[in-house]
């Protein structure tokens, strides 16, 4: 079975495992080659950020990669990710996970001609913010296939990842200019978010992960 076949399955929902890159340098290739295979079959990608410094580092690489693409710049409900994405075809949407609004309102009827793969390129501290994505998701009256490219580099997957484990992984197969996926390092890192999430009173807004950690410090520290 093709890659392409692989990621639109006959499910409305599906998860894709998360892809770890060493760092950015070495995320960014792999993603736009996973960009360019599913734009030229002719499906739809939406890529998540939680965050605005890498919302505005991925629009950069996609103008230097010459990739027609749109910025999301409204709240989307479900039903209007999947009308948007009917008519966009193959085309690139960017946004960022503050404006994916779950509604309690049912969707119309499902869209079995529209194939959407929703790519998240990073973590948030706050674990029910990276839920809200794949309940997003989830509800999107389309077929839909939901997962993560990363880096281990990013701030909140290093503290959940200790160099034992990054060593372990070059190990499996980790190269500097090469993804591996890894349910061992989601389950770690969604462990250690939930466990994190309950030590933070505030969630003061950031434009990247470090200043995010840096506005709200954890409890009894």
């Amino acid at each position: 079975m093709g890659f392409i076949d692989y990621l639109f399955g006959r499910a409305k929902f599906s998860r894709f495992e998360d892809s770890f890159a060493i760092n950015r340098d070495s995320l960014w290739p792999t993603l736009r080659t996973s960009i360019e295979t599913q734009l030229n079959d002719g499906h739809a990608i939406w890529i998540v950020a939680h965050f605005a410094d890498t919302l505005f580092q991925l629009q950069t690489l996609l103008d230097e990669w010459e990739v027609d693409y749109q910025i999301a710049d409204r709240e989307i409900h479900p039903q209007a990710a999947a009308e948007t994405t009917g008519s966009l075809n193959s085309s690139i949407v960017i946004v960022l996970a503050d404006l994916l609004v779950l509604s309690d309102s049912i969707a119309r009827d499902f869209d079995h001609s529209t194939s959407l793969a929703i790519i998240a390129i990073e973590r948030h501290p706050l674990i029910e913010n990276d839920q809200r994505i794949e309940k997003f998701a989830k509800s999107i009256p389309c077929h839909v296939r939901f997962g993560y490219f990363l880096t281990i580099e990013d701030a909140v997957i290093r503290r959940a990842v200790s160099e034992t484990m990054v060593q372990l992984l070059v190990q499996m197969g980790m190269r500097d200019h090469e993804l591996i996926t890894s349910n061992m390092m989601t389950r770690r890192i969604e462990t250690v978010l939930k466990r994190e999430s309950n030590a933070f009173s505030n969630c003061q807004r950031a434009d990247s992960a470090e200043d995010w950690y840096r506005l709200n410090e954890p409890q009894g520290e």
